[in-house]
C-alpha cells in the first residue's frame, strides 16, 4: 500500500477543511495547499470568524494557527467541539504555528489536537498531517 506521500490520488478528495489563520498570505498558502491536496477549503482570518463559519458547513477537519489575536487556536477547538457536539458531529484537528518554541508538539496534542505543523510550511506535509488527523480515532469515540 502506498504511503500518503506517494499516494497520486488527492489524498483530502471529499474533506471540507475549515482553516483559521489570522495572516492573510499563510492563509492564502495553506488554503491554496489543502486545495491541491482535493480539500474544500472554508477559510476564515480569526477564531470567532471560523467558528461562524462552522454554523453554514459542517466541517471533515479543523487546521487552526494556534497564535491569533483575540481567540487563539486552543479555544477554536474547544469551542468547535462544543458547539459540534451539539449536532452530533466530531472532528479532528490540526495546530499550525511558527511558534515552536512556545507550542510544543507534545503540549498542542495534549490539548486535544491530532495534529501538529511548524511554520513555513510544507505543503505536502500539511496535507499529509491532515490526511492522518482525519483517520485517527478521537478521543471518547469507540
Amino acid at each position: 500500500m502506498a504511503s500518503l506521500r506517494e499516494r497520486r490520488d488527492p489524498i483530502l478528495g471529499g474533506a471540507t477543511v475549515l482553516l483559521a489563520e489570522d495572516d492573510d498570505d499563510a492563509r492564502e498558502l495553506l488554503a491554496f495547499a489543502l486545495q491541491a491536496c482535493g480539500a474544500t477549503v472554508v477559510a476564515a482570518a480569526s477564531a470567532r470568524e471560523a467558528l461562524t463559519a462552522s454554523i453554514e458547513i459542517v466541517p471533515s477537519v479543523l487546521v487552526t494557527d494556534i497564535s491569533m489575536p483575540g481567540e487563539d487556536g486552543f479555544w477554536l477547538l474547544a469551542e468547535l467541539r462544543r458547539v459540534l457536539r451539539g449536532r452530533g458531529v466530531r472532528i479532528p484537528a490540526v495546530a499550525c504555528t511558527a511558534l515552536a518554541r512556545d507550542y510544543t508538539r507534545e503540549a498542542v496534542l495534549a490539548a486535544g489536537f491530532q495534529g501538529y505543523v511548524t511554520k513555513p510550511v510544507d505543503p505536502m506535509a500539511l496535507c499529509v498531517a491532515v490526511a492522518e488527523a482525519m483517520q485517527q480515532p478521537l478521543p471518547g469515540s469507540a
